[in-house]
């Protein structure tokens, strides 16, 4: 999020106005993962709707895979703490990620 958005993801969301609570989250291990393992990650935007956004994460050790999840944010807005849209400029920057691995 912070590189789509150009700041750190908490501080710009703030300032457009909304929070971005889970909606949805999924996770399936494939191979154990300790403490101190040392994790790539790729992450893409799989979808941009109204109201939501939905990344995947694959977690590697090395070149294994660890483990896939899946995650879905809905955008609420910080003041009224109910259902928005998307402000434009994060369903621009969001719309930008997608089909890319971060």
């Amino acid at each position: 999020m912070s590189m789509l958005l150009g700041a750190p993801a908490i501080t710009a969301l703030k300032a457009l106005g909304v929070l971005t609570p889970v909606r949805a989250f999924d996770l399936e291990f494939f191979s154990p993962v300790t403490w101190d393992d040392e994790l790539r990650l790729e992450v893409g935007v799989t979808s941009v709707g109204q109201h939501s956004f939905s990344f995947t994460v694959l977690g590697y050790l090395t070149h294994t895979l660890a483990f896939s999840a899946s995650i879905s944010y809905v955008t609420v807005s910080s003041d009224l703490r109910k259902k928005t849209e998307l402000p434009k400029s994060l369903k621009k920057a969001l719309s930008t990620g997608i089909s890319k691995q971060q």
